[in-house]
């Protein structure tokens, strides 16, 4: 339950937490082949498709970083970047 929004005004199951997550997986599957058409991303949330496939690797994998900005220092030469703080 700690993935749901503590701002949400009423608690939900964690089945229905569960299945949101595992659909959520669904759709970040490193082959797009993979990944479910909207068609079906919304039939599986209405809870139409009862049972759902396994998910396998996700797209995008976050690892915990010591120091971002040896990770910014490594990237600076393949990408510019600007920040402003308006």
């Amino acid at each position: 339950m700690e993935f749901v929004d503590s701002l949400l005004a009423e608690p939900y199951p964690i089945e229905e937490v569960l299945r949101c997550l595992h659909i959520a997986l669904l759709c970040v599957q490193e082959d797009p082949a993979e990944r479910p058409a909207m068609a079906d991303v919304v039939s599986l949330l209405s809870g139409e498709s009862l049972s759902l496939p396994q998910p396998n690797s996700p797209a995008v994998s976050v690892r915990k970083v010591a120091n971002c900005n040896q990770i910014l220092h490594m990237h600076s030469s393949a990408y510019e970047m600007t920040v402003s703080t308006e």
